[in-house]
């Protein structure tokens, strides 16, 4: 059988909204990828000026509602709770909560297999 390459499987992760991750997955992926993100605004911003700098935020947060998504459905709740976010204060102090710091649900869920107890990664699962 053939095995997805590197660019396939980070696809996979960073634009796919099918599937389960884990907090600790979560938090691997995310802390470097906005690290990322802002070393890259303020390099852009002092080179080209702020009005350059929107584009990053469409590069970045069409992957991090992916990712939010997968997170999510790790809690059995659908992608569309991410909409909270748009409430003034306590929906990213929602986000933070649901996403950051809730356990995973036990075992399977509609989203699929538990991905730990499965023993797999998200740059192994096919």
């Amino acid at each position: 059988m053939h095995k997805p390459n590197t660019f396939y499987r980070l696809a996979k992760v960073f634009l796919s909204k099918e599937g389960r991750m884990t907090r600790g997955r979560y938090w691997a992926i995310m802390m470097p990828f906005w690290l990322l993100f802002w070393l890259l605004f303020i390099a852009l911003d002092s080179a080209v000026g702020g009005a350059a700098t929107n584009i990053l935020f469409v590069v970045f947060l069409i992957p991090t509602f992916f990712l939010s998504a997968k997170r999510l459905h790790d809690t059995d709740k659908s992608a569309w709770w991410l909409a909270i976010i748009l409430i003034p204060v306590i929906g990213p102090i929602w986000a933070f909560i649901e996403l950051g710091c809730r356990k995973s649900t036990v075992g399977d869920n509609r989203y699929g297999e538990h991905p730990i107890e499965h023993n797999y990664d998200y740059l192994t699962n096919p």
